[in-house]
């Protein structure tokens, strides 16, 4: 009897489209984060906040905005690093 034909169980990452975020800053205080967040919600779309525990102490990132494009992360990580956040992250999601 043939064998079937073997099929390939890995998928080749895709770095060109996923969903990308943008980390503006990081407070170990969850008032300060969710302040900011509120500021950062008059100018920018999808302001939120991410809890992040590292072992010790709990981290409270704020991010903003939202693209599903590698090119247009780049760009919106340009202008955000241009406009007050030099320390910009873009984040995978």
């Amino acid at each position: 009897a043939d064998q079937p034909e073997q099929k390939r169980t890995y998928q080749p990452v895709d770095y060109d489209t996923g969903v990308y975020t943008f980390q503006v800053g990081a407070f170990t205080d969850q008032r300060n984060a969710e302040r900011f967040k509120e500021k950062l919600d008059q100018t920018y779309t999808n302001a939120h906040v991410v809890p992040y525990q590292d072992g010790e102490l709990t981290f409270y990132r704020v991010r903003v905005g939202r693209t599903r494009s590698l090119s247009q992360a780049m760009e919106y990580e340009a202008y955000l690093a241009q406009n007050g956040f030099p320390q910009v992250i873009t984040v995978a999601e």
